[in-house]
């Protein structure tokens, strides 16, 4: 299956740098191929395969982005292949992980136990006898997940673990309110342990997961909303979390907006340029009309991150109209429940080709946390390799 994320988040890049002409060797490219007589959207992708390939190579051999090799491989892009030639599926097959085993009679922590790490393949199987045998697995979803509670700067080390990821979704998925304060402290976590823990992965369904093991009770999502000492990425999913629930009729609309006026004008908030912006983003999710004042002031103040949302972005969603984007928002599946999984899961990068040629005959597939890539951490603020101009949390690395 085609990692239609990963596609699309490429694609966004691509538009990005034709739009911005940086690197310029993309609009040129761009221009080139279309004059061969190649589709919009067909050069659009076959130029994301190329940025995918400079991507995975930026990340696992830890050198900076070549905008001169990232040219010199757009300038191979050629007229005459196959629509589908460049398509993106070569470097993002999910593959799964099936041996034919019959797993129905298995002990549910033994299921577990096997898909603990990741090995690149996905366990479709599993995943679904796990479904199946609900009620067996609940208890010992929540055993994994209180287990990486209790000790999480050991498992923000095991890169390789994924236990309590599925344990998470599955969970979200049953709708178990007892993952709900669990699922909380970890996302209180001092500093960036939240996301060592998770994985950057948090800042697409850290609110929704909140979200779909609630049960309406909002108390322990706002006191993380309103958490200082929390990381502000952690915070704004407690912020998402509420317009999810509005979006899926569980709340009203007006009282969670008047509770994000009430943040946008908190002194701490507005001391923290990126919690700030992001919560507007969140607003205009909901439609800004009522906090519209208080954003246009923000933005006068030069309050915000204004690479992360800039003021037209606003009046881009006031124009719409409410009916409009509160439909595209009750679309948009970054602000849903979490229903299935497997499809949430199951074209995770971790399982793709690319991640297996990497790891390919380094490891023992168990001990692949044990493999640290000789390449720098590469920052939720720092420019994103790719290129594109944008900070890395607001491109590939969303």
């Amino acid at each position: 299956m085609e990692n239609q994320r990963l596609k699309k988040e490429m694609l966004s890049a691509i538009d990005n740098q034709i739009e911005m002409n940086d690197p310029k060797c993309v609009k040129r490219t761009f221009e080139r191929l279309i004059a061969a007589g190649i589709s919009k959207k067909a050069a659009k992708e076959r130029m994301a395969a190329v940025l995918i390939e400079e991507m995975f190579s930026v990340m696992t051999e830890g050198r900076k982005f070549d905008e001169s090799l990232y040219e010199k491989k757009l300038s191979a892009l050629v007229g005459d292949q196959d629509e589908d030639e460049y398509g993106l599926e070569d470097s993002s097959v999910g593959a799964e992980l099936n041996d034919g085993s019959d797993y129905s009679n298995e002990p549910i922590d033994a299921l577990l136990e096997k898909i603990a790490y990741n090995n690149g393949y996905f366990p479709r199987e599993i995943l679904e006898t796990l479904i199946l045998r609900k009620e067996e697995a609940i208890p010992e979803l929540l055993k994994v997940l209180k287990m990486v509670n209790e000790s999480p700067v050991k498992y923000s080390k095991e890169k390789a673990y994924m236990g309590h990821l599925y344990a998470a979704h599955l969970l979200a998925q049953f709708r178990v309110k007892e993952a709900y304060p669990i699922l909380v402290e970890l996302m209180s976590l001092p500093g960036e342990l939240s996301h060592e823990v998770f994985g950057d992965g948090i800042t697409e369904v850290g609110g929704r997961l909140l979200a779909s093991v609630c049960h309406g009770d909002l108390s322990l999502i706002k006191a993380l909303a309103e958490n200082s000492k929390a990381d502000d990425f952690m915070r704004i999913q407690a912020v998402k979390a509420l317009a999810v629930l509005v979006l899926q009729g569980e709340l009203e609309r007006s009282s969670v907006v008047a509770y994000y006026r009430q943040l946008l004008l908190d002194p701490d908030v507005r001391k923290r340029p990126e919690l700030l912006s992001l919560l507007i983003i969140t607003c205009c999710d909901l439609y800004p009309e009522e906090v519209y004042e208080d954003i246009k002031e923000i933005f006068k103040l030069k309050l915000n991150d204004r690479q992360i949302i800039g003021i037209d972005s606003v009046e881009e969603d006031m124009f719409v109209g409410k009916s409009a984007r509160l439909e595209a928002s009750k679309q948009n599946m970054h602000l849903q429940f979490i229903d299935d999984t497997i499809s949430e899961m199951e074209d995770w990068f971790c399982f793709t080709e690319n991640f297996r040629k990497y790891f390919n005959g380094k490891s023992e597939p168990s001990k692949l946390q044990e493999i640290v890539p000789k390449k720098p951490k590469i920052g939720r603020n720092d420019p994103c390799p790719c290129g594109s101009g944008k900070k890395y949390k607001k491109c590939c690395g969303k």
